[in-house]
């Protein structure tokens, strides 16, 4: 499945210094249109005959034998498998070398790319086969971004698991992606992670409790009670509104069948579309958990759809809408890389925040390192709206191990993590002030981040 081309929040919230533009993605992205049919995948005659073929093509790219090179070859196969015209079994060579060239290159994302044309092109064991060429990434990807980009392909995983309904594999993926994170320095997918972990746990208990209804409800079926708890589960647990709302639609409940009818029929204009999304966030008002988060993640998919062209105070009201959801839904992220220095006469050593609070849970986190003697005392403080002013934190030269000149970007250190809960409260600037005090090297920061969740 794939996850909708832009995320009105980018627009709403904006680049580096706000939230992180990622956190407008519904993390069970719903189609609107059917996927059109997968082809058969073919057969292995036909399979090493287009192989044959392209490695003759490709002979001196496949002689080549740096990992440097295997990358670029990848990119010239899974470019060339999007060409129109060609052979189903050449297609499908095409993506299939492309994912093993770039996985024995420790390419990700570009791995994931290839095996993104199979799976939405071809029946393919999904499931199966994106374990294969996750379990072979993991051996030989290596670049500082390979972590990151490995947490969020196994947290994708395991929503694709829970769709499936293989919750010890979700739930595998789901850990796998917080160990991911962990090492990559990546607090919100971390987070992400451990939230999948406990949807997962959530999911699967409600579908052992339906599942002799699930197992047995015929296609096509009538019984309204039936059709009303399989759609329930498959649209506000699940996040399968593909395949919940038309049971929905023959449910029980009068108000669900009523909103997925209309939902069903596609909202046609920007009105209509903006009715469709107050519906389900009016019905997520009177949910809680996970069925809440569902039916927000519903709304948003239709206000979404009717934003770009919205104005005024309409406008104002899904923009509010929409950053309560954000914040409520997501850990916020807020973060500034930097090149900066404490010390008297400098002025890159304060970053401010604007922080929208939703959440028990503050964290200031900093990655910094001293120069060349190592010798640097100083302290960092917390500025809050109410124009308090907090230390939080000291340093000395015990914190510093990696010499700043060893240094090529903040990923080489690990951060300073503080708790700054008790005074992260009200929507405001905050300010964090790194005051270099004494010794003989000021500090050199690289990069602050304030989660709130």
């Amino acid at each position: 499945m794939k996850k909708l081309a832009i995320s009105v929040f980018s627009l709403l919230l904006g680049p580096a210094g706000g939230l992180d533009p990622a956190f407008g993605q519904n993390p069970f992205p719903i189609e609107e249109k059917l996927d059109p049919p997968k082809l058969a995948e073919p057969d292995l005659s036909a399979q090493k005959s287009s192989e044959a073929m392209i490695k003759g093509l490709f002979k001196e790219d496949y002689a080549r034998k740096a990992a440097a090179d295997k990358a670029i070859l990848a990119r010239k196969l899974l470019e060339k498998g999007k060409e129109p015209n060609l052979e189903a079994a050449e297609r499908y060579v095409l993506y299939r070398e492309a994912r093993d060239l770039a996985v024995q290159a420790g390419e990700v994302e570009l791995a994931l790319e290839a095996l993104r044309e199979l799976r939405d092109r071809y029946q393919v064991r999904d499931l199966e086969l994106t374990a294969a060429t996750l379990a072979a990434l993991a051996k030989n990807a290596r670049s500082p971004e390979a972590p990151a980009a490995l947490a969020q392909a196994h947290l994708d995983f395991g929503r694709m698991a829970v769709l499936a309904d293989d919750y010890k594999l979700a739930g595998k993926a789901a850990g796998e992606a917080a160990a991911y994170a962990r090492r990559g320095q990546e607090a919100v997918l971390a987070i992400e992670a451990e939230e999948l972990e406990k949807e997962v746990d959530a999911i699967e208990r409600e579908y052992q409790a339906l599942k002799p209804s699930e197992q047995s409800l015929p296609a096509g079926s009538e019984d309204a009670q039936a059709c009303l708890a399989a759609g329930r589960f498959r649209c506000l647990f699940k996040g399968d509104f593909k395949g919940g709302l038309p049971l929905l639609a023959k449910g029980a409940d009068p108000a669900l069948k009523d909103l997925a009818a209309k939902d069903l029929a596609g909202p046609g204009d920007d009105g209509a579309r903006v009715e469709a999304g107050d519906a389900w966030w009016s019905f997520s008002e009177r949910e809680k958990s996970l069925p809440r988060r569902r039916a927000m993640e519903r709304a948003v998919f239709w206000y979404e759809k009717a934003f770009p062209s919205l104005s005024g105070l309409l406008k104002a009201r899904l923009e509010k809408r929409l950053a309560q959801y954000a914040a409520e839904l997501r850990p916020q992220k807020h973060w500034s890389d930097v090149f900066g220095q404490t010390g008297n006469e400098n002025k890159n050593n304060i970053y401010t925040f604007e922080l929208k609070p939703k959440g028990k849970t503050a964290i200031l986190r900093f990655w910094a390192t001293s120069p060349r003697k190592m010798d640097s005392y100083g302290e960092v403080t917390l500025n809050t709206p109410q124009a308090k002013k907090q230390a939080v934190h000291k340093w000395t030269p015990r914190d510093f191990k990696v010499n700043f000149e060893k240094v090529s970007s903040y990923k080489d250190l690990k951060p300073f993590t503080i708790d700054i809960s008790r005074w992260v409260a009200a929507p405001g600037s905050y300010d964090v002030h790194f005051q270099y005090k004494t010794g003989r090297d000021a500090l050199k920061i690289l990069r602050v981040e304030i989660l709130v969740y």
